[in-house]
């Protein structure tokens, strides 16, 4: 048996949300609980009138059913799940924004249900597959540390692999006559993938550059289309860096810098981010020991901003966008680079240097973010300095 238990992904705003949705899931069931003590058939009845069953003329219950519980273990695991994912995407969508995503993911998940089988149902596990689903989207390359509670060990494994064993085990169990709705999960699931990708696509959401799945996909296409100038950029680099300039690293940092790409191979990032600190530390930003592999200089980058580590996610970028200037990932990284600067760092003038460099370089998706940046940049300038601005 295993449970999630957290995320890499820091919060730059409380749960307040989550833990209400919480809050309320806990007290339905502690009061149904109460009656079921007092009075078996008045608990029957209570549960009769939240739960979802397909009544055109009571739609509350698309909504009630996701508050209501069977059981200590059912109304605990879903608890668990909307504390681990639903912070995260609160954290994205905002507040108010995350209460209305919720409330219609259970209203999907129902109709998922419906259309799947005709027994009535309880529980908010299709509006916490929901949640789980935009979390796949806004943050796939987190990782999740996961109880295994028969060995009592935390391990951290790709948020990707957690939530895609969730759903493939959800489809197989489809029809399977048992007591859980697998039909709800899965309309959960592609009820957040759908609004989560959609909100990406449209800007309605601020993209995080080759964060979020979105942005992946479009850069993987790019990348494919560039293949040819990725060979270009390491003829480069082996032309300008001759044998007799070989940089000398110090035995105790090529150490390190082993550990760090074992880190990122077994999934680590946060222990490969926290090795590469002390690479620079020891060795400071100018020392070749600084520059990993292409590979690891880029994963290493993206995990410390994903650490919140702004100044030196900034520093870690831009020695992967000096050493492969021809990269077809490098437009990006300098791109989130600006993003960076304006959004954590509010370094306006190196923002502003940053897009004036790779502007004719952009691609059409690029130049949209892009142009939110400027935006941004611009509304800046008539903030008055005594009055915080909010990050979006």
């Amino acid at each position: 048996m295993i449970f999630p238990v957290g995320t890499s992904r820091p919060h730059r705003r409380p749960a307040t949300i989550t833990l209400a949705l919480i809050g309320a899931m806990v007290a339905t069931f502690l009061f149904a609980r109460f009656q079921a003590r007092l009075d078996p058939e008045t608990y029957s009845s209570l549960l009769g009138r939240l739960h979802l069953t397909w009544k055109p003329s009571e739609p509350w219950r698309f909504i009630t059913y996701a508050f209501a519980h069977a059981d200590w273990w059912h109304v605990i695991s879903n608890a668990i799940f909307l504390w681990v994912f639903g912070p995260s995407v609160e954290d994205r969508f905002g507040h108010v924004g995350f209460l209305a995503f919720f409330l219609a993911g259970s209203v999907f998940a129902g109709l998922g249900h419906i259309a799947m089988s005709p027994a009535p149902v309880i529980g908010a596990s299709g509006a916490v597959s929901a949640v789980t689903g935009a979390y796949l989207v806004l943050f796939p390359r987190t990782t999740v540390r996961i109880l295994f509670i028969v060995f009592f060990s935390f391990y951290d494994i790709p948020a990707t692999w957690f939530i895609a064993a969730a759903v493939i085990l959800d489809f197989l169990r489809l029809g399977d006559g048992g007591q859980i709705a697998h039909g709800a999960h899965l309309a959960g699931y592609l009820t957040g993938f759908v609004v989560a990708g959609g909100l990406l696509a449209t800007r309605v959401l601020p993209r995080e550059p080759m964060y979020d799945l979105v942005s992946i996909w479009q850069h993987r296409k790019r990348r494919a289309a560039l293949k040819a100038a990725v060979e270009d950029g390491q003829k480069e680099r082996a032309a300008r860096q001759a044998p007799d300039t070989e940089p000398v690293i110090s035995e105790h940092a090529a150490r390190r810098r082993a550990k760090i790409t074992a880190l990122l191979a077994s999934g680590d990032r946060a222990g490969a981010a926290d090795e590469y600190e002390l690479l620079l530390s020891e060795n400071g930003l100018a020392s070749p020991a600084a520059l990993l592999s292409k590979r690891s200089q880029f994963e290493v980058a993206g995990a410390l901003y994903q650490l919140a580590r702004y100044p030196r996610a900034m520093s870690a970028f831009e020695l992967f966008a000096r050493a492969y200037p021809n990269d077809p990932q490098t437009i990006g990284v300098k791109l989130l680079m600006a993003a960076i600067a304006v959004r954590h760092m509010r370094d306006h003038d190196r923002a502003r240097a940053i897009l004036d460099d790779i502007a004719p370089k952009l691609s059409t998706d690029q130049q949209g973010f892009a142009g939110d940046l400027r935006a941004e940049l611009a509304s800046s300038a008539v903030t008055p300095p005594n009055q915080p601005k909010a990050t979006p």
